[in-house]
């Protein structure tokens, strides 16, 4: 329980950090984190990215990972889970939880959660 706080503070430590940075307000990719903030709970898709921001999706990877240290698909991962941890503090199951965070299966989320935190959810957030 203990190592996944920390990571979850890190890792909002690192965001705080990243839209701070000078040099990320000049580029295309702060209109596509704020894009993402706002919408991670739909499907996204690099080709539907590609389209709203008329961007190249090999551009946007290179420089999404440039500005922000991690791909699009583990920033968007990373927003969901922290979203069910919230839900899942307010009262909610943690099943409604991810599907209402964006997760389109129990088992997705499952697995995202695994890899993340290194334990099964029932375990860190039961």
């Amino acid at each position: 329980m203990l190592r996944s706080i920390v990571i979850e503070i890190l890792y909002l430590t690192n965001q705080v950090n990243q839209f701070s940075a000078p040099d990320l307000a000049k580029t295309p990719i702060r209109s596509v984190i704020l894009y993402l903030n706002s919408h991670y709970a739909s499907p996204i898709t690099l080709d539907a990215l590609q389209e709203k921001f008329f961007l190249s999706k090999y551009y946007l990877c290179r420089e999404f990972r440039k500005a922000t240290g991690m791909t699009v698909h583990t920033y968007i991962c990373r927003k969901r889970l922290t979203r069910v941890r919230e839900l899942h503090a307010l009262g909610k199951s943690i099943s409604s939880a991810a599907l209402e965070a964006g997760f389109h299966d129990y088992s997705s989320f499952y697995r995202a959660f695994q890899k993340e935190y290194g334990c099964p959810p029932r375990q860190d957030l039961g």
